[in-house]
């Protein structure tokens, strides 16, 4: 979803992100994203063509720790 700039309001349908995930089915997906939705982690909301999915703020508050992360183990030589 961070790299479809999926987050607050601007939702993507399950099949955007199935084209990015290549080992879950379209039920797998949809029942991790609702697991995250449980967590506060991912927004969902109903739409005439289907489900819509974006990360909350809680979510890409963590997708950018966990990026920076990735970043200072880059550059700290780990």
């Amino acid at each position: 979803m961070w790299e479809l700039k999926a987050v607050g309001t601007r939702a993507v349908a399950v099949q955007d992100l199935l084209s990015r995930v290549l080992d879950l089915s379209k039920t797998e997906t949809s029942e991790r994203l609702r697991g995250l939705e449980a967590r506060g982690l991912v927004t969902i909301t109903d739409d005439p063509e289907g489900e819509r999915f974006a990360l909350s703020p809680l979510g890409a508050a963590y997708v950018r720790q966990l990026q920076e992360k990735k970043l200072g183990d880059l550059t700290s030589g780990r």
